[in-house]
């Protein structure tokens, strides 16, 4: 796993000298929307290449559904399916609460939010926990409330009390990635090892899970589902988060590639000004 270099590039006579040279993006087919090619489009100024498998150029899916059932429910697993949920269109308590960012414009009839927040985070602790290889790590933050065993509407919840630090869920690990800080968790499925969620106690209602874990018809990205966090002008939340340690791993220049390109997707899909 390339994450677990903990630098991409060596310091010879004040230069930056990459020593990974990223090609392109392969096998784009399984992610519908072209997935992180969307955004991460140059490295070290030269373009990456969208293969289909390697040899075969990628060409755009143009059959993703634009319309959106109401009733729909996206299934998140992990390759083995012992981590194996549904998650339902929000139904938050009105009114939300002050600051309120995990549910997500556009508004449906009765003024509800309808999707989820989504971002990236290049940290440390999210690269040795997952080995991941990119300059910033996708996650989606999901109220526990809205997710559910199977994808019947009656079906049983898939937390059942309330979730802490400690709680043990049915075929995943449980980590403690941070020992100085307790109060967050870790979980990661026992079977195929997938990285799955991302627990903080200071918010014991909501839960941030991995993006990869989401199978819909809509694209890896799901922009249909997620709103991601693309960065305003007018606010001084940063675009990615724990931005200085990917400025240590992979360099600024590389990671200012990366957020740039965030940026014109975030136009691209109208979810940036």
């Amino acid at each position: 796993m390339l994450g677990c270099l903990d630098r991409l590039f060596l310091e010879v006579d004040g230069k930056k000298i990459p020593i990974v040279d990223v090609q392109g993006h392969h096998f784009l087919d399984d992610t519908v929307d072209g997935g992180i090619s969307n955004i991460w489009r140059t490295s070290n100024g030269k373009q990456l290449k969208k293969y289909h498998d390697g040899l075969v150029e990628w060409e755009p899916h143009q059959d993703i559904p634009k319309s959106v059932r109401p009733d729909e429910m996206l299934n998140l697993h992990c390759k083995c399916k012992a981590f194996d949920v549904y998650v339902r269109r929000p139904k938050p308590r009105l009114p939300l609460p002050e600051g309120c960012y995990w549910y997500q414009h556009p508004l449906d009839d009765e003024g509800i939010p309808q999707r989820y927040m989504a971002s990236w985070c290049s940290c440390d602790s999210c690269r040795l926990t997952t080995g991941f290889s990119l300059p910033a790590h996708p996650w989606v933050q999901i109220p526990f409330i809205d997710i559910f065993t199977s994808s019947s509407p009656n079906s049983t919840p898939y937390m059942n009390g309330t979730m802490t630090p400690s709680t043990q869920l049915a075929g995943l690990t449980l980590y403690h990635s941070t020992p100085s800080n307790p109060g967050i968790s870790r979980y990661h499925c026992s079977t195929c090892g997938a990285s799955i969620l991302y627990f903080d106690e200071k918010r014991d209602f909501i839960g941030t899970f991995a993006v990869g874990l989401n199978d819909s018809r809509y694209g890896a990205l799901n922009s249909n589902w997620f709103s991601w966090w693309t960065g305003d002008d007018k606010i001084t939340m940063p675009i990615i988060n724990g931005r200085s340690d990917g400025d240590k791993r992979w360099g600024e220049e590389m990671m200012e590639e990366f957020e740039d390109g965030l940026k014109e997707w975030g136009r691209s899909i109208g979810q940036r000004t």
